[in-house]
């Protein structure tokens, strides 16, 4: 590619040896360039980012693996010069850092078709997203707030002051290293003004819910006050443990009550929904200075940098408050593990009584299909092998079968169509979720982190591979949002007689929220047609999370 060509390459060690290589892959592991694969950190439309270690130095980072678009190269050419660019020109503590890139690659697909490849060497943030924690656990203390708010404030400044503008920042796109330390990431959609000075932008991008009222409206709009509405909406979040309201636009309550000056009433209907948290009168007023729909009345990043909320820590010094960060998101990160841990623990009790019913039901001769193995003959019609995947490598949107690899994909392939709800269907607000507001009466429904009222109109599955065990599908929201999928079928390596495959969706492109409801809705489906048993590990094995470089296993 031609931008490629003309950004010096970082000076770096030299490849690996093949022996280093191979010493250091695990067996059925994969090498690229200088990196052993680990797992899936993430997938989009053109990119896939894996774990890996750099043979040559041990590091370990989040490898972007991008494949050339041969459609639309020139677009592609495009996103991929602003993203390089724009992480090269920063350098700092609280945005993810690009340690190298290799421009082209050859790194053939897994069944052996070749392919070049463009490797983004990317900081690895140990912690996950802040949206998790978020998600799982609910609002953050305010003390908490400020210090992240900070560091995120920081992170923009260094952009800004290199004339980089991210456009979407969002808690996905938001990161934490060891000791819970914010990161700023994936600038896949950042504006990049070398020169400096105000630069007028005009694509309209970004998530809905994190857009400025101008973006929204399509007008021409001021990098900088855009990345600062989001930036508020996500402390917004951190603070109260949910939106402050579902689109900066005309047609939504909250929204009216900030366009319109009507502070007092905008935070009076906040604090009166069920379970709140109280919010500081300085913390309602730095939020009062970026929730402005005139951009040139919008506080920039530095003005808010200096407002009177961002040295209320009283005698705490910055490393008193990062010490109560750490301490809080580590209880915060236990609770959570102990959660899923209870969770996993009840799936596996209920699967087991489930086979236990199902044996006495059945007596041991009668047939079982969920015992049969397929393994004597390579041409019976049930034999479907699909690569082997690592448990420990697993993410959260799986479930398991056991029936064949084909049987599987075909069930997948045949129940996606029946996941979508009739045109028209919304979510019915029930009185949990509306509230009374003194002056108004009845409230809209607040705002959601999880946008509960996301209904899937559609779902086609758009090809089914069959010789990789993979259905493609594609889904449109009741809000015209279209988001794509991947649902693989795996075989899990057994030293037993019965077989287990899981079944894992990937997200390609489009919305978190509708990618979740789509999975939900087809494991539904599946679990109705008993397909699948759900749960997140495997019967005889448990997900071993390592925190140590030295011991992660690719």
């Amino acid at each position: 590619m031609n931008f490629l060509a003309q950004i010096p390459r970082i000076p770096d060690v030299p490849v690996a040896t093949a022996a280093q290589q191979v010493a250091a892959a695990a067996p059925g592991g994969r090498v690229v360039e200088d990196y052993a694969l680990g797992k899936t950190l993430g997938k989009g439309h053109f990119a896939t980012v894996r774990l890996a270690q750099r043979l040559s130095t041990r590091q370990v980072v989040a490898l972007k693996i991008v494949d050339f678009d041969a459609e639309n190269p020139a677009h592609q050419e495009t996103y991929l010069e602003r993203e390089v660019n724009a992480m090269r020109s920063v350098q700092h503590e609280h945005v993810i850092q690009l340690h190298r890139f290799v421009p082209q690659v050859n790194f053939p697909h897994e069944d052996g078709r070749p392919r070049t490849v463009m490797l983004l060497d990317l900081e690895f943030a140990r912690k996950g997203e802040l949206f998790d924690y978020l998600l799982q656990g609910g609002a953050f203390p305010e003390g908490v707030c400020r210090t992240y708010f900070k560091q995120l404030l920081l992170g923009l400044k260094a952009c800004h002051d290199q004339g980089v503008y991210h456009r979407d920042l969002k808690p996905e796109n938001i990161l934490l290293s060891d000791g819970f330390q914010l990161k700023i990431g994936d600038f896949g959609l950042a504006s990049v003004n070398p020169g400096g000075g105000l630069a007028l932008l005009r694509s309209a991008c970004g998530t809905r819910r994190y857009q400025a009222p101008e973006v929204l409206a399509q007008h021409v709009y001021e990098g900088g006050k855009v990345d600062a509405w989001s930036a508020g909406v996500v402390l917004f979040i951190m603070l109260l443990g949910n939106p402050p309201f579902e689109i900066a636009a005309g047609q939504d309550w909250w929204f009216n009550e900030v366009q319109f000056g009507r502070y007092n009433r905008f935070w009076l209907s906040h604090e009166r929904a069920p379970n709140a948290p109280a919010v500081s009168e300085g913390a309602k007023a730095i939020l009062n200075r970026i929730f402005v729909v005139d951009p040139l009345q919008r506080a920039s990043v530095d003005d808010l940098l200096q407002d009177p909320w961002m040295a209320a820590a009283g005698d705490l010094t910055y490393q008193d408050e990062l010490r109560v960060l750490n301490e809080f998101m580590t209880a915060r990160q236990m609770s959570i593990d102990l959660q899923q841990s209870r969770w996993k623990q009840r799936e596996k009790a209920k699967r087991q009584k489930q086979a236990a019913t199902a044996a006495r039901a059945t007596g041991p001769q009668t047939f079982d299909p969920r015992r049969v193995t397929h393994r004597s003959s390579s041409s019976n019609l049930g034999r479907a092998i699909a690569p082997e995947v690592d448990p420990a490598s697993v993410g959260l949107f799986v479930c398991y079968t056991g029936q064949s690899s084909k049987q599987a994909l075909n069930a997948v392939a045949h129940a996606l169509p029946q996941c979508a709800s009739p045109p028209g269907s919304t979510h019915e607000p029930t009185q949990a979720d509306s509230h009374t507001h003194p002056e108004e009466g009845a409230l809209p429904p607040m705002p959601s982190l999880v946008q509960a009222d996301t209904v899937i109109v559609t779902i086609d599955p758009v090809e089914v591979d069959h010789e990789r065990f993979v259905v493609r599908a594609s889904g449109k929201s009741n809000y015209g949002e279209v988001t794509e999928m991947e649902i693989h079928v795996w075989t899990i390596p057994s030293d037993e007689e019965e077989e287990l495959r899981c079944i894992e969706a990937v997200k390609i492109r489009g919305s978190t929220w509708a990618f979740g409801t789509m999975w939900n809705s087809l494991l539904e489906t599946l679990d109705r047609e008993g397909v699948v048993s759900t749960a997140e590990d495997l019967n005889h094995k448990e997900e071993a999370i390592h925190d140590d470089p030295e011991s992660i296993i690719f």
